[in-house]
């Protein structure tokens, strides 16, 4: 009987990211913070229940769905609830309905509609602490009058606001100031994912000046997939990343990064955010004279844990990043896969010399390190100091026989951490496997869970 009622009131159970954190009460129980949705009616009892456990509600929505849980009127029906109980609450748009599963129906503007009037009202919106519109949910080079009536009369209200995620919705360069000064009156922002838009360096350049300098309590910045370019970048160092004290998390995935010999990496200002524990720059075209600047910036951020440097063209610049990275004593993470052997924006010279790094801070917390495809220098990397690795890809990395001997050489205090080994589609052919045997035989990698050694000529 209450899973019935539980439908009819349009209450949805699902796993999601948005205010994760609030608990839930579904269904009799109490759900983890990590498991629960809520929306898109709330019945009296449920209203109850909520109460006595929690005070916050989020409330997720498709902009497509018709069935009777995602109606304009449930919209209202639900708001007013939570207003009148004092509940604060958190707002998703998808595409498609967790309930019913069906991605055809109203126009995907009906819902948002009705949100947007709805939080026109002060007490709406100064309940309203996250805000979410992804997946494909919205195309604002289209809806362009929806945009602006959201970031000139709808954020701008939403003091609460804490996090703001308008990811995959189209927004345009050209709407970036309206954007920019709409974020900058929500100084409590933490979370800002404007990721997969179609933002450009000019529309970077308006956010950075025009908001990103405001929000000095902002812990994670996502612009990926947006054409950022170098110049936007060197926009976010001139204005954002010395004046945003807390930032954490910093992902620039995707977003057409490079530097040619002529042009000067925003150094100063990247080594200026000593908080940095995330930074993701894959999936960029940086070159090797871009990667030695970037080594030399490494060096500052102490607080690093997590860097993804994959799929660029950092090849003939990798020892020096290996020596910068040396200095980020807490790096966990390190993802340097798929650095091709060429390099498109060669320096007209020889490379700088590489900086002497203090070898034995480098890697004490290093668990996972991926070196995919990338060509090692003939010298290869020193792990030396590498004590806690656990997981190490080397798929693909141009390993002989030779390489793999030195591997083992570079390897000799790992015996009690390494727990898997990918060594697939190299060249270590027989004799280089006769010889990891004998190792491993001796006693070598006791802690080795894993062992792949597919593709590498082996009879």
């Amino acid at each position: 009987m209450m899973q019935t009622d539980m439908a009819a009131s349009g209450a949805v159970c699902e796993s999601g990211v948005v205010a994760s954190r609030f608990p839930a009460v579904l269904w009799g129980k109490v759900w983890p913070a990590d498991k629960v949705m809520v929306g898109v009616s709330v019945s009296k009892w449920l209203r109850d229940d909520l109460l006595r456990h929690s005070e916050r509600v989020v409330l997720k929505y498709s902009l497509e769905c018709t069935c009777k849980h995602n109606t304009p009127e449930n919209v209202r029906r639900t708001l007013m609830t939570l207003h009148e109980n004092n509940f604060r609450f958190s707002i998703s748009c998808t595409e498609t309905c967790r309930m019913c599963h069906c991605n055809v129906g109203h126009p995907k503007g009906v819902i948002l509609t009705e949100l947007t009037k709805a939080l026109l009202r002060d007490e709406f919106a100064r309940a309203l602490e996250q805000l979410e519109i992804k997946a494909g949910g919205m195309d604002f080079t289209r809806e362009t009058a929806m945009f602006r009536e959201i970031t000139e009369s709808t954020l701008p209200r939403c003091s609460a606001l804490t996090h703001l995620v308008l990811s995959g919705s189209k927004v345009p360069d050209k709407e970036a100031g309206s954007l920019a000064r709409a974020v900058g009156h929500l100084t409590s922002l933490v979370h800002l994912n404007l990721s997969w838009n179609q933002l450009h360096p000019e529309g970077v350049e308006q956010l950075a000046a025009g908001c990103l300098a405001k929000l000095s309590l902002l812990q994670h910045l996502n612009l990926s997939g947006n054409r950022v370019r170098a110049r936007g970048l060197a926009s976010l160092g001139e204005h954002c990343f010395a004046r945003c004290p807390r930032l954490t998390h910093l992902i620039l995935a995707g977003c057409w990064i490079s530097l040619s010999p002529t042009q000067v990496w925003h150094g100063p200002a990247l080594g200026a955010i000593s908080t940095l524990q995330h930074f993701d720059l894959s999936d960029n075209l940086l070159g090797q004279y871009a990667g030695v600047q970037l080594g030399l910036q490494l060096r500052r951020l102490s607080a690093l844990t997590h860097l993804d440097l994959s799929i660029n063209r950092l090849n003939g610049s990798l020892p020096h990043i290996w020596d910068g990275v040396e200095q980020c004593s807490r790096l966990t993470s390190l993802n340097i896969s798929d650095s091709p052997r060429y390099s498109y924006d060669a320096a007209p010279g020889p490379l700088p010399a590489r900086h002497a790094a203090a070898r034995e801070l480098f890697g004490q917390h290093l668990a996972v390190l991926d070196l995919t495809r990338t060509r090692l220098p003939e010298e290869g990397l020193a792990f030396e100091g590498c004590l806690r690795l656990t997981q190490l890809t080397m798929v693909d990395c141009g390993l002989g026989e030779g390489g793999l001997a030195t591997l083992l050489r570079r390897l000799p205090r790992l015996n009690s951490a390494l727990k898997v080994l990918d060594l697939s589609s190299n060249s270590i052919g027989d004799a280089g496997a006769e010889g990891l045997a004998v190792a491993l035989g001796s006693g070598a990698l006791p802690a080795l869970r894993s062992l792949v050694l597919r593709n590498n000529a082996i009879q």
